[in-house]
């Protein structure tokens, strides 16, 4: 297509070539109604969609937030209670979503096959453009009253929980308090999520308008990725969307009368607000300080580089200019997770602060940061500091990546910040073209960003000073406001209302869709999949002479940038050490290291790589790996395996790498500083020091408070690890590692003597150290050649370290790593046997439940892992989602740790759910699904098998495999018998997870309330 082209009602706009993302840019406007696509055609066949619609909240009603929850729940062609979840459940998609972002409402999906990805956007196009908005569907997304068994009458509502949820969480509130302090007047004041105390104030005749304003091709932005043909597109959207359809076509102008433009401040706006906290954490959470300033607009591309750039110079490492005198000022904690660039909003916001900010003290961090910004603006930054940022940048454009969906996302996000607020859609995916000009005229004159600095911040007076006061009042005033509300409605003759409401919401929740309704949604049939799996070439071979360290290779397509793990087995330490394993990976990569203190080694480490940390990794072996091995012999079986302490020995004997628990030190580089970032990575473990008790205070503080700030959002999680972690040595050491388990050292932590602390950490550096290594790398040939001979000269040139193959593991007894996971006295009288309770201060719960379950590629893991997938989507949907009003619940079987894990999420009835989960299993026994379920069930499943991977992923994950057993043939039995799965498969795996229902075990995070009895765990986050 060229510009001016005309396609079946179709102007081409324009035609871009994106040479950084081998895409042809191609831009169209649909001359009837006004609609727009842009499409980066390319040869990628993972093809992705996104229907984009300009959405301003004026208020804080939600009502954004809940259409796109409602859109999916039934349209014309597609009349169903939840096409959504049907189509999540058959669909070979490799992402499915819906984004509410404060201005703008995104529709994307992807997949890697055609004749699914046009089922998918069927759907979506049917949802959006006409959903039938019932108004029980508004009731049971958005907001209604209900009356319970005893009379109790309360507000429920998905969205309504979800944003319960959300106001719980000091971070989130306080994010909110941010944007909205220094973008007042704007949509963005408002929250288009939903404040729970706005939310029962949306009408359904305004939720009506609001589809009707906002959801019109007229204001439609759909941004296309991928190899399938635009013409071909074309012709189906005309066909499904368009043509015949009677569409009236409204200027783009109309959608965005009420987007306020900005007043800009004419003098900085100082400010306090609140955010909710418990009454017994009040005293020991101190507020948060956030300077921040509205820097440009996101359209331009200019001002987007400039402030990336400064943001990378003065927050990019701790050794960082703003980073460093935040952390030696002593007048908070930590640097606020809010500080940094926020570029998805029209205006683009740079945020700096500290988290624990003494009362007296903003003004101090006012001037600290304001004086930091003048001694840049005066003296510059060194060249090192410069060179650092723009490599930064650099390793941004090279580096491909997947965030939890395809890159194509990010490229959408990037795409549609522009395009929705006035730009060619182009325009925000050529950043290549201003970095290399901006570099080009930085080289050459390095004092640019004296001026920059100086525009950008110090002569730029739409700046805020805001103080985040957590208080226990927050919650009260809420619950106040909430009681009041229902109080003011609680009549006999609204009671009858409100009952007449719940039961038609009730009566539709309870409603199946008929066969014929379901077979509406189309799905590819397993016998169109095909058995292949990603087979991930790994070559392993030897490094270092006579000291035979294996090292693990694979050759990808890397742009320039090169991978490495290098592991330490940390199965040689006590079972207490292990403990303090978590930590240690943060402060042996945050401290100072040859010679250099803690803020040079970040400032040095940061000049060479494009990032460099340290993870742990534990996992089990499969049972058929190890049959097939002859390893169950002499009070080893396939019962007892899992728990063994014996078991480690054997296959340390059939591979000193197999089944280990690793310390993996991470690193990417540009392929010109292999050597430097080799060499540094190595010095690093080598002579980290842990003597700077200030520096590890300060580690050990932020990483107690981010620990803390994680849990109310990611409480599933932690209730899943908690109910899952006696089902194996590994989900033990995962809970020390990774669950409340650890949070409990981190509070610890902070109380010990950091001297000791520190002597603990060598300890474990030392160990590690004598333990023998792995080596994981991914680049191209000639990455992996330079790699390889760096290594070499390092092994055979080490002089106090003898690197070697890992050494034999210590024995790690079950029972000690068990007795870590217990807390004392706190929880000896449980809700029932085998639960556990944890008090949160939430307004929202979430609930746990592990079973025992098949291993790993047998048939009966497989035929689990449908069942899981069918319960999902069907029965805990049903019961936890829509009828319960949870945001979600979740069905997810571990073949290699043999435990089936049910968990719910933000969910206003978590212990409720615990008996719900074995409902459903009750349910599935009753009213077993069909072939017909069974086959779309199974299609589901395959896609999770075919999800592309990135090529740093790949290398890991090829890596990952041969450290466990996990191989090529066992994954291919896996897709083979997940694609001959029947319905009675189904039923029996059922009726064995019903034989193990004596041995589930439970766990619950929430606020704890007159239903609750026996003794619980109190966690004091702050």
């Amino acid at each position: 297509m060229k510009k001016n082209d005309e396609y079946k009602g179709w102007k081409v706009l324009d035609v871009t070539e994106i040479s950084d993302y081998k895409s042809s840019g191609i831009w169209l406007r649909h001359e009837a109604t006004g609609m727009e696509i842009f499409h980066m055609l390319n040869e990628d066949p993972e093809n992705l969609f996104g229907f984009a619609f300009k959405t301003l909240s004026l208020n804080s009603k939600g009502t954004a937030h809940i259409m796109e929850h409602s859109v999916l729940c039934g349209s014309e062609k597609y009349p169903l209670k939840d096409p959504f979840v049907v189509l999540s459940n058959q669909s070979i998609k490799t992402f499915l979503n819906a984004l509410t972002f404060p201005d703008k409402t995104v529709y994307p999906a992807s997949s890697l096959v055609e004749k699914d990805y046009f089922n998918v956007m069927s759907v979506y196009g049917d949802a959006v453009f006409f959903p039938l908005l019932d108004e029980r569907i508004f009731r049971q997304e958005g907001h209604r009253f209900e009356i319970d068994e005893k009379g109790k009458l309360s507000i429920q509502g998905v969205v309504y929980n979800e944003m319960k949820g959300n106001y719980s969480s000091y971070e989130s509130v306080a994010a909110e308090q941010i944007i909205s302090t220094i973008l007042p007047g704007t949509a963005y004041a408002y929250d288009s999520g939903g404040n729970p105390s706005c939310i029962p104030d949306l009408t359904y005749e305004d939720f009506l308008a609001f589809h009707k304003k906002y959801y019109s091709p007229s204001n439609c932005s759909l941004f296309l990725y991928g190899n399938i043909p635009t013409e071909k597109q074309i012709d189906f959207i005309n066909a499904n969307f368009l043509d015949n359809r009677g569409w009236e076509k409204i200027e783009r102008e109309e959608f965005y009368r009420d987007d306020i433009e900005l007043t800009r401040f004419k003098t900085p706006v100082a400010a306090s607000k609140k955010a909710p906290i418990s009454a017994d954490e009040s005293s020991r959470k101190l507020p948060d300080v956030i300077l921040s300033w509205c820097t440009g607009e996101s359209k331009n591309p200019e001002d987007v580089m400039k402030v990336s750039l400064l943001s990378e110079i003065l927050l990019g490492h701790d050794g960082s200019p703003l980073s460093k005198a935040l952390l030696d000022s002593g007048l908070g904690e930590d640097i606020s997770p809010s500080s940094g660039m926020e570029n998805e909003l029209k205006y683009l916001v740079f945020s700096v602060g500290l988290r624990g900010v003494k009362k007296g003290r903003a003004k101090k961090l006012e001037k600290l940061v304001l004086d930091v910004l003048r001694d840049v603006a005066e003296n510059g930054v060194s060249e090192e500091a410069l060179n650092t940022a723009l490599d930064a940048a650099e390793f941004s454009f090279r580096e491909i990546r997947r965030f939890s969906g395809p890159y194509s996302l990010v490229l959408m996000r990037r795409c549609l910040r522009g395009w929705l607020n006035g730009a060619a859609p182009s325009d925000t995916l050529l950043e290549r073209l201003v970095f290399d000009k901006m570099k080009k005229e930085l080289r050459e004159n390095p004092s640019v960003i004296k001026q920059m600095v100086r525009e950008t911040f110090l002569d730029n007076p739409h700046r805020t000073l805001l103080e985040i006061i957590p208080d226990a009042k927050y919650d009260r005033q809420l619950k106040k406001e909430y009681e009041k509300r229902l109080k003011k409605i609680d009549t006999p003759e609204m009671r009858i209302k409100i009952k007449a409401v719940q039961d038609e919401v009730h009566a539709l929740q309870m409603t199946q869709d008929s066969p014929e309704k379901l077979s509406l949604i189309p799905h590819i049939k397993p016998s169109e999949c095909c058995v292949s799996i990603d087979h991930i070439k790994t070559e392993r071979s030897k490094i270092g002479g006579p000291a035979e360290v294996p090292v693990f290779t694979h050759e990808d397509t890397v742009n320039g940038i090169s991978y490495m793990e290098v592991g330490f087995p940390v199965d040689v330490l006590t079972e207490e050490e292990l403990a303090y394993l978590p930590f240690f990976t943060t402060a042996a990569t945050n401290m100072g290291f040859s010679g250099k203190d803690w803020a040079e080694a970040a400032a040095f480490t940061a000049s060479c790589t494009g990032g460099f940390g340290a993870s742990l990794f534990t996992s089990s072996v499969p049972k058929l790996f190890l049959e097939k091995k002859n390893l169950f012999t002499d009070g080893i079986n396939a019962e007892n395996f899992l728990v063994s302490d014996e078991l480690s020995e054997r296959l340390y004997k059939e591979d000193c790498c197999l089944g280990r628990s690793w310390i993996f030190f991470r690193t990417k580089m540009l392929d010109e500083k292999i050597e430097t970032a080799v060499n540094m990575l190595f010095d690093c473990v080598e002579t980290v020091s842990f003597e700077d008790e200030k520096r590890l205070e300060n580690l050990v503080i932020e990483y107690k408070n981010d620990f803390a700030a994680s849990i109310i959002p990611s409480g599933n999680d932690y209730a899943a690890s908690r109910a899952s972690c006696s089902r194996s040595r590994s989900k033990m050491i995962d809970e020390i590692w990774n669950g409340l388990t650890q949070f409990t050292t981190a509070c610890t932590l902070v109380k010990m003597d950091k001297k000791e602390l520190a002597k603990i950490l060598e300890t474990i550096r030392g160990k590690i150290l004598k333990a023998g290594t792995v080596v994981n790398l991914t680049s191209s040939k000639q990455g992996l050649d330079k790699l390889k001979e760096v290594l070499e000269k390092r092994f055979s040139e080490a002089k106090n370290i003898q690197y070697c193959a890992p050494v034999k593991p210590a024995k790690l007894l079950h029972e000690k790593l068990k007795a870590l996971t217990e807390y004392d006295g706190d929880n000896a009288e449980s809700l029932a046997p085998g639960v556990e309770f944890f008090n949160v201060p939430s307004k929202v719960g979430y609930a746990a439940a592990s079973f025992a379950a098949s291993p790993f590629g047998t048939k009966e893991a497989v035929s689990e892992t449908v069942l899981s997938h069918w319960l999902s989507n069907r029965l805990l949907w049903e019961k936890i989602r829509t009828t319960g009003g949870a945001y979600g619940a979740y069905c997810v079987p571990d073949g290699i740790e043999q435990t089936m894990i049910l968990a719910t999420y933000r969910d206003p009835s978590p212990v409720k759910s615990l008996d719900t989960f074995v409902e459903c299993f009750r349910l599935a026994e009753k009213e077993s699904p069909d072939e017909n379920d069974i086959e779309k069930a199974v299609t589901g499943c395959y896609s999770r098998e075919i999800q592309p991977k990135s090529p740093s992923s790949r290398g890991f994950s090829g890596f990952i495999r041969n450290l466990y057993g996990i191989t090529d043939e066992i994954r291919e039995d896996k897709i083979k018998n997940l694609l001959s799965v029947t319905s009675s498969d189904i039923v029996k795996a059922v009726k064995i997870i019903l034989e193990r229902e004596s041995g589930m075990t439970r766990a619950v995070i929430s606020q704890k309330n007159e239903n609750f009895a026996g003794k619980i765990k109190d966690l004091t986050l702050y």
